[in-house]
């Protein structure tokens, strides 16, 4: 019997450091993987960080810079500005749909609730000038909204 405090997980995505979906993290978990590095110079690269700083070895996820702004309606300045957190997770929540085995518009117009945890935002710490598309890019309230406003949620 289904109650109103069945909770049932249809659809499940994830990125993790070497492992872009959930599914390649479990068979790095069955392979005793340790994902833990130092940063390569690929990420070094593509982040343009100081490849001569000695940086902590950890879990690093690759290519956090890649995002198709078209696809979710965001020009390519405003996505520059977006911490890579608003940009990872609107990426996943549209892989965890489609893992549901829906299409992005199914839930489209639809009363469907957004909760979501963020970081403490620092991206923005590395901008020199103050625009106002850094403002919502960086805020981590923001991300729910963001979720909602391209899915087409009420």
């Amino acid at each position: 019997m289904v109650t109103h405090d069945d909770v049932a997980i249809i659809g499940l995505s994830g990125l993790f450091p070497e492992a872009p979906t959930v599914a390649d993290l479990h068979a790095n978990l069955d392979a005793g993987r340790d994902s833990v590095r130092p940063l390569s110079l690929e990420r070094m690269y593509f982040t343009s960080v100081d490849p001569s700083h000695d940086y902590t070895p950890l879990g690093w996820i690759d290519r956090v810079d890649l995002f198709d702004h078209s696809f979710f309606g965001i020009s390519p300045r405003e996505a520059a500005f977006m911490d890579p957190h608003q940009r990872i997770v609107l990426q996943l929540v549209c892989a965890a749909i489609e893992d549901a085995g829906y299409g992005l518009g199914a839930l489209r117009g639809t009363d469907t609730g957004v909760f979501l945890s963020s970081p403490r935002p620092e991206y923005h710490e590395l901008f020199t000038e103050v625009d106002p598309l850094e403002l919502l890019g960086n805020a981590p309230s923001a991300i729910a909204g963001r979720v909602s406003y391209f899915l087409d949620l009420r």
